[in-house]
């Protein structure tokens, strides 16, 4: 396995978005865990909880695929906690 490429920051310290998409797409492509989400099941389920969400009155942004929601997710969570600690909380709420 080729190693992941690299997380570039600004000059303020924030991840720059293009290198961040660069390093979530390689753990898709490379590691068995993450690239779960591409299995035909898992996008089942994902789109079948989507519709059922919108019939139950939801707002539901519609995905095309449970991939890019969790990419936006992945990025969604790194953009509002800026610590390693913040996130470990934010993930265990």
């Amino acid at each position: 396995m080729n190693n992941p490429p690299p997380l570039k920051r600004d000059a303020q310290g924030r991840v720059d978005p293009s290198s961040l998409g660069d390093l979530i797409a390689w753990f898709l492509d490379h590691d068995p865990r993450v690239g779960l989400i591409r299995h035909p099941n898992v996008e089942s389920v994902f789109q079948w909880k989507q519709t059922e969400d919108e019939r139950a009155g939801e707002a539901v942004y519609q995905f095309d695929s449970a991939e890019a929601r969790l990419a936006v997710g992945i990025m969604q969570a790194l953009v509002e906690n800026d610590s390693e600690q913040s996130l470990h909380e934010w993930i265990s709420q």
